[in-house]
């Protein structure tokens, strides 16, 4: 029996960028794919592997081998004057910017995220310093903010903040871990009482105990005697309850005093006007009194109020 054959993932074809500053580290990456896949696909012959790296690295590279790689027949030779031509149009201090906006993706670990950094910063010329830019970027980049206040705090160097960042990343995935299997036997316990509790309720369109899974309540297309729908029995019929309920709030209010919607309601009025009001009153209470004692039989009640005999 044969061995099964691993499937091999190719790499994606070469974007070459417009203005070419940022073509030679991307470059350089993506031919270091290639090469891992003719190894593992066993592709040693130049014609052969020429052929497959025209085919693989897309139209934009097919148009410069085109130009100025046309006669080569070794890819090694392509490859040298693909980098000189990428080299030439390096823009140094736009991959330094590039590099320190890096930050680390969702669902990427620290690992993934500093071979990300050290691959991108191998074309940005730092030098001697390539591994403290690493660490500044590392502590600025990271999504757990405890790894840029561990490089603040204390001066370390990248071996010392790589570690700390993965024992925070694996504490973390830990503690999910065991969050979760204590929370799922809890999460399950919830829901068995919460069907329990929905067993014992009635039914709301039978009135009888809830029904199993599958069981047809006895109501369906039965015809309820209260309100004349379907489905539903009188003895638990909804608008038959809001029907008493309306009549029994009208009972309840028999007999209530009513207030009167026309009463008077005393409003406040400044005190020009009920000054203004006060004389007026009493000019007027005054004329009609000198009428009724000129033209009837005018006497005084209890209150001292005029009383008027009328023939």
């Amino acid at each position: 029996m044969s061995a099964p054959q691993a499937i091999l993932n190719a790499p994606h074809q070469f974007q070459v960028e417009i203005d070419g500053s940022g073509n030679y580290a991307s470059w350089k990456n993506w031919y270091r794919k290639f090469t891992n896949f003719c190894t593992a696909a066993k592709i040693s012959d130049d014609a052969l592997k020429l052929a497959t790296f025209k085919n693989l690295a897309g139209d934009g590279i097919d148009l410069i081998c085109q130009a100025i790689a046309e006669n080569e027949t070794k890819i090694e030779a392509v490859n040298a004057i693909l980098e000189a031509h990428f080299q030439a149009a390096k823009n140094t201090d736009k991959l330094i910017i590039a590099f320190r906006q890096m930050k680390q993706r969702a669902g990427e670990g620290v690992e993934a995220f500093v071979i990300r950094l050290r691959t991108w910063a191998a074309d940005c010329e730092f030098g001697g310093k390539l591994d403290d830019e690493i660490r500044l970027q590392l502590a600025n980049g990271a999504q757990d903010v405890r790894v840029l206040q561990k490089a603040m705090a204390s001066k370390v160097d990248l071996k010392t903040l790589y570690s700390y960042a993965r024992d925070i990343e694996i504490a973390k995935a830990d503690s999910r871990e065991i969050a979760t299997a204590f929370t799922g036997p809890l999460l399950q316990t919830k829901l068995e009482s919460a069907y329990q509790f929905q067993r014992s309720q009635p039914c709301s369109n039978c009135g009888y105990k809830a029904h199993p899974k599958g069981e047809s309540c006895p109501a369906a297309g039965k015809t309820c005697s209260a309100c004349g729908k379907k489905n539903h029995f009188g003895q638990v019929c909804r608008s038959k309850n809001s029907k008493a309920q309306i009549n029994s709030s009208k009972h309840s209010s028999i007999g209530r005093p009513r207030h009167k919607l026309n009463q008077l309601r005393s409003v406040p009025q400044p005190v020009e006007a009920k000054e203004q009001s006060s004389q007026q009153y009493e000019a007027h209470h005054n004329a009609l009194y000198n009428v009724f004692a000129v033209k009837s039989s005018v006497h005084l009640n209890n209150q001292g109020c005029p009383r008027i005999l009328v023939d």
